[in-house]
C-alpha cells in the first residue's frame, strides 16, 4: 500500500483490527526502492490526481513493474478539470500497453478506466 504517512497509519490501524488471510506492507513512494514486481496495481482516482512529477515517479517505481493494472482516472483528457497531470498520450508512452474503458456508471463527465494485462 502506497500513500502518505498519516494515511498509512490510519490504514494500518484499521487493518490491525481484523484477522487477515493475507499480509500487507505499507510504504511511501520515497521509502520504496522500486525493485519489486507486482501482479496487480489498483488506483481509484488517487494516481490521476497526483502532480505530473509524482505520476512519473509512480510509473518508474511501481506501475511499470506491474503485470496488470486498473486505474480509475479523472485526469489526462484535454477537457479535464485537473491540470498539471500526464495526458492520456503521455501515459500511453510511459505505461505498459493499456486499454481505455468507459467508467460505468460514469461518476463524473470524462472519467475513464485504464487497464492492462487482463487478457
Amino acid at each position: 500500500l502506497f500513500d502518505l504517512q498519516p494515511v498509512l497509519r490510519l490504514t494500518e490501524k484499521y487493518l490491525e483490527h481484523h484477522i487477515l488471510n493475507a499480509s500487507y506492507k505499507t510504504t511511501t513512494l520515497n521509502q520504496h526502492i522500486g525493485d519489486v514486481e507486482y501482479d496487480l496495481v489498483i488506483s481509484n482516482y488517487a494516481y490521476s490526481e497526483l502532480p505530473k512529477d509524482l505520476q512519473k515517479k509512480y510509473i518508474d517505481k511501481v506501475l511499470s513493474k506491474a503485470k496488470r493494472g486498473y486505474l480509475t482516472m479523472n485526469s489526462g483528457l484535454p477537457n479535464s478539470c485537473f491540470h498539471n497531470k500526464l495526458s492520456l498520450e503521455e501515459l500511453a508512452d510511459l505505461l505498459p500497453k493499456f486499454e481505455t474503458l468507459q467508467e460505468h456508471p460514469n461518476t463524473f463527465p470524462n472519467n475513464y478506466i485504464i487497464v492492462w494485462g487482463h487478457r
